[in-house]
């Protein structure tokens, strides 16, 4: 009896088909309801990647950046999501704004920064409801749940539910520009606002006497520093060589619209060989990799007064048969009262010694040559071919022949293409894109330096303006304090949206 039971094999499949069908209900887990779960997660997470980069794209700052901000991220249907419970569905992002941890439900919130750890927690301490500060934007897309076919043979009924977060940002970049900002010269003592705006009918047309500090000392109203490029804000590769380099160039640099960081340790022989190529001067520091190059091109019109065979410095003393734009008269008796001039220069000077004895009355000024600018004189020589030449007579104020002028206001030392001269200032009068072209002209990034706490070392800050400003004469060598004295005439904030077209938004994903 014994032996025939071990001899029958009745039913003996059944074993086989319980093994086989653990197995292919595993299967069909492993086939089916993972990866419907896996793509569902990549729905989501899809989702709140492209309602959080629609978001991201209107944060630049203004007015009302916060609310467009919403609504692109609420109208980002990115996808469907095709396996959660409820049928297939357009996945959307409302325009609520998250509450505590946001819960189940979709929603939004602004940050003005974020951690330095990924791994850190966003907590509310970042959250903004300024348009001003808000620069990132986080998505939560709320949970869903799917129900599983052979999960459930195994007791594993649905899903756990699925949700997802993404973290977008829009760090603006000004391209374009040189590495340098100005502490705002309009900018009243004990001033607390970063954002207070530049006075610009007190400083069009005037010009500034300002310094380029080497080291030590704190930023006052009207002081020049030094910008890090984007990129470089901790330093790295944000050395006296790319600075200079940077500022020499035609095409500038990239810096951060959103929080701009100063450069330590400035090296003002650098910044003056950066500078003074403008004025096709080739100091040690620059000239055998930037003499022929047509990115350090020197400007059209490089009058300043000086020797034309002297290609390496400015002269060291005043010439009888040359001269430069000159400086507003209050500064040779610091009358002034501060470092910003009061637009009286000696214009019938520069034309005695460069225009063979003509006034800004007689020579055709297609302004009013009582208050011409530096700026208009440098313009108006260059666009109706008047630049000074060699050998111009000079007479004195009786009218009686003196010299002659030394005087060559051409680049002569700069051994590349011929620099570009494309537009015409008096076309329209405007600030607008076509000036950089020019290269004695830099727009040039305000800090209200009184609001910061007169730094003296490295701090960011966010410029409330750019100006456009003229350099009316070279870099001068530096003094006794390490200090580089720089002159400029201020010709007003950049207009025509030029600003704008500098601008570059680099939007992208931050965390999920």
């Amino acid at each position: 009896m014994l032996a025939a039971l071990f001899r029958d094999q009745r039913g003996a499949v059944l074993v086989y088909v319980g093994v086989l069908l653990s197995l292919l209900v595993g299967g069909g887990v492993l086939a089916v309801d993972i990866p419907r779960t896996l793509t569902l997660r990549d729905q989501l997470q899809n989702a709140a990647d492209a309602a959080a980069l629609a978001g991201a794209r209107e944060l630049i700052g203004t007015a009302g950046a916060i609310d467009r901000a919403a609504a692109a991220a609420a109208q980002a249907l990115a996808n469907h999501q095709d396996f959660a419970d409820g049928g297939p569905n357009q996945i959307s992002v409302s325009e609520r704004l998250c509450g505590g941890d946001g819960g189940d439900t979709d929603c939004v919130r602004f940050l003005w920064g974020l951690p330095d750890s990924d791994s850190d927690p966003i907590t509310t301490g970042y959250e903004t409801t300024d348009d001003s500060d808000a620069r990132f934007i986080e998505v939560r897309v709320a949970a869903h749940t799917m129900t599983a076919t052979f999960m459930a043979a195994f007791g594993g009924g649905d899903s756990a539910g699925l949700s997802a977060r993404a973290v977008a940002g829009n760090d603006s970049l000004v391209c374009s520009v040189p590495p340098m900002f100005m502490c705002n010269p309009s900018e009243p003592a004990g001033n607390l606002n970063p954002e207070y705006p530049v006075d610009m009918a007190a400083l069009e047309g005037k010009q500034i006497r300002s310094f380029i500090q080497g080291g030590g000392g704190s930023y006052t109203p009207g002081n020049f520093g030094l910008l890090c490029p984007s990129g470089t804000e901790d330093q790295t590769n944000c050395g006296a060589n790319t600075v200079s380099e940077y500022l020499a160039s035609q095409h500038g640099t990239c810096v951060s619209r959103w929080s701009m960081t100063t450069k330590t340790g400035v090296n003002t022989q650098k910044v003056r060989a950066g500078l003074n190529t403008r004025f096709d001067i080739w100091q040690p520091q620059g000239e055998n990799a930037w003499r022929s190059d047509p990115t350090f091109a020197p400007a059209v019109n490089v009058t300043q007064g000086r020797n034309p065979s002297t290609c390496n410095d400015t002269e060291g003393s005043a010439l009888a048969n040359a001269t430069g734009l000159g400086r507003d008269a209050c500064f040779a008796d610091d009358s002034c009262g501060g470092r910003v001039g009061d637009g009286d220069w000696d214009r019938d000077e520069y034309f005695r010694i460069n225009h063979e004895g003509q006034s800004p009355a007689t020579w055709g000024l297609p302004i009013d040559p009582a208050s011409v600018t530096r700026y208009e004189v440098y313009r108006y020589e260059i666009e109706y071919d008047a630049i000074v030449a060699p050998g111009q007579d000079i007479h004195d104020e009786h009218g009686n022949l003196v010299d002659s002028t030394i005087e060559d206001g051409g680049p002569g030392c700069y051994n590349g293409p011929a620099p570009s001269n494309d537009y015409s200032y008096f076309d329209d009068m405007k600030r607008d894109l076509q000036l950089l072209n020019d290269r004695r002209l830099m727009p040039v990034a305000m800090a209200n330096c009184n609001a910061l706490g007169n730094p003296s070392g490295t701090f960011s800050f966010r410029p409330p303006e750019f100006l456009f400003t003229f350099l009316t004469e070279p870099a001068t060598p530096p003094n006794s304090s390490g200090k580089t004295e720089l002159f400029i005439e201020v010709l007003g904030p950049l207009d025509g949206g030029a600003v704008d077209a500098l601008v570059h938004d680099v939007v992208q994903i931050y965390r999920r």
